[in-house]
């Protein structure tokens, strides 16, 4: 650590007495406080251990759709939860970016007074806790700043008011330096190129999907496929960037639950839908996973870590709400099985607020792993291939039950949700009930390419999108009209007939 040099004016200390463990100080004038080093000391970001979240489920993927219909762009920082003093240390710590050292110079001085006379010492835990709360509010606002794993004060510039029963600290300037985990990264030179490698990761990442929900399924997925839970999280050595994000993105491909909720945000971000990391307790072991906002202005929950089972890909806590109960994993809801907790470092006082979650899931949308379905919650309709037999993309109470691999019968139906479907194509209509809020939508289906409704994409549909497209026929019938725009453009068009073609030809997918 660097060692300061400086001429400090000596407290004078007029009346010093002891009663008890009761001391009263008093001075005629301020006075510099002296920087000593030996009271600083090095504060880590607490460690996720991480539970053991690599359980072996045999029961089949599920997944939950959603349901919003409200316009929501709102975004939310954890900047926004500090006093004047965290966010100047925070903007201080951003700007300066990947550097080992960080000079606070508050524009208006940091003002602290304690009853209690203990010295300079509380005045550096009460620094501490200013720091560890901006560091806190800035690592989970940017995941990208990945390096920092704890902080030190070195320097700070102050003056002390003693009286009768309280000191008053006045604070100009602080210097801080930041820790990195040396075995992950070894100096701030490689940081920086570790950084470049992430951002062009995160940059190059595709997204599919036209909804807001569309592209956070396919996040989901993209992460749960590319990335595996490593068996060594106990052993820091075996992969020590496991619980950074780079490690999504990296060989091995094994991370932690911080590197899965760190990794989705990054790409959330990217994609402009609110999402925020969440620190807690999940299962009985410490953890991280995320909370989305989705077009109804609700928070949901999105855990990769827990959805990412060996070979499936479940959907447990994808989208669910506070009481929403998964069969899978258990009987009981989320709020019994993720504790919120919103601290980042070892002993630190602070720790984030979170928004209220929905209560229930997005949608009771129960959809099976493979199904081939997706919904429009603007429009509240659901779109199915061509091939898709409509009331097999669901769950519903008739098929609720099913046998895992040990021959037990397990029930997947949400605790939530009842979905009535009646039809089998365009036109036909999926409703979802919401048996906690005696609330229920419903969602108009078009079968893409099945124009006329027949249950059957063929020849007979393509003739009418070339009609359409020429001006020889008007689709009017919403729906149909939806099974013919292939692009959601709102018109059909020669794309629309192109694509029909290859569709029917089997060149393409939707």
């Amino acid at each position: 650590m660097k060692q300061f040099a400086r001429n400090f004016l000596s407290i004078a200390l007029l009346v010093v007495f002891a009663f008890g463990q009761f001391q009263v100080f008093a001075v005629s004038a301020d006075n510099d406080l002296e920087f000593d080093p030996s009271l600083s000391q090095e504060y880590l970001i607490r460690q996720l251990p991480d539970d053991d979240t690599g359980i072996a489920f045999s029961a089949s993927a599920k997944k939950f759709f959603s349901s919003g219909t409200v316009s929501s762009n709102d975004s939310f920082l954890f900047y926004d939860q500090l006093d004047s003093y965290q966010k100047q240390i925070y903007t201080a710590c951003e700007k300066a970016f990947i550097s080992d050292t960080v000079t606070i110079k508050f524009t208006s001085k940091l003002e602290y007074t304690t009853s209690v006379i203990l010295g300079p010492s509380a005045l550096y835990k009460y620094l501490a806790n200013q720091t560890a709360a901006a560091l806190t509010a800035l690592i989970d606002d940017r995941p990208d700043f990945f390096w920092i794993s704890g902080f030190e004060i070195e320097d700070f510039d102050a003056t002390v008011t003693a009286s009768s029963k309280k000191l008053s600290y006045s604070v100009s300037s602080m210097q801080i330096s930041i820790s990195i985990s040396k075995s992950a990264y070894g100096d701030f030179e490689n940081v920086k190129l570790v950084y470049d490698d992430l951002m062009d990761d995160v940059e190059n990442f595709q997204v599919e999907g036209y909804t807001r929900y569309e592209k956070v399924k396919y996040i989901h997925d993209a992460i749960c496929k590319l990335a595996s839970y490593d068996p060594n999280y106990n052993n820091s050595k075996a992969n020590p960037t496991d619980h950074e994000a780079v490690s999504v993105f990296n060989e091995p491909y094994l991370t932690v639950c911080e590197g899965y909720s760190e990794a989705f945000k990054l790409i959330c971000d990217r994609e402009e839908i609110p999402c925020i990391i969440v620190i807690g307790n999940g299962g009985g072991g410490a953890h991280e996973w995320n909370y989305v906002q989705m077009e109804d202005g609700r928070w949901y929950v999105v855990d990769i870590t827990w959805d990412d089972q060996e070979d499936h890909i479940f959907y447990d806590f994808f989208l669910s709400g506070s009481s929403t109960i998964n069969g899978v994993f258990d009987s009981s809801a989320y709020y019994s099985s993720h504790i919120e907790d919103g601290t980042r470092f070892a002993n630190i006082s602070y720790s984030n607020s979170y928004p209220v979650l929905s209560l229930t899931s997005y949608s009771g949308a129960l959809k099976y792993a493979d199904s081939l379905s997706t919904e429009d919650n603007t429009a509240m309709r659901i779109f199915i291939d061509k091939n898709a037999d409509l009331a097999d993309q669901f769950y519903t109470k008739s098929n609720s039950d099913f046998k895992d691999s040990n021959g037990n019968t397990v029930n997947v139906m949400p605790s939530d949700y009842l979905i009535t479907i009646k039809g089998v194509t365009t036109g036909a209509t999926v409703k979802i009930s919401n048996t906690v809020k005696a609330e229920s939508k419903k969602y108009t289906v078009s079968r893409w390419g099945d124009v006329n409704s027949d249950n059957s994409v063929d020849m007979d549909d393509y003739d009418l999108i070339i009609a359409a497209v020429e001006g020889d026929n008007v689709i009017s019938d919403k729906s149909q009209f939806d099974a013919a725009d292939f692009n959601h453009d709102g018109v059909i068009d020669g794309f629309d007939a192109l694509y029909m073609e290859c569709y029917l030809n089997g060149e393409v997918s939707k």
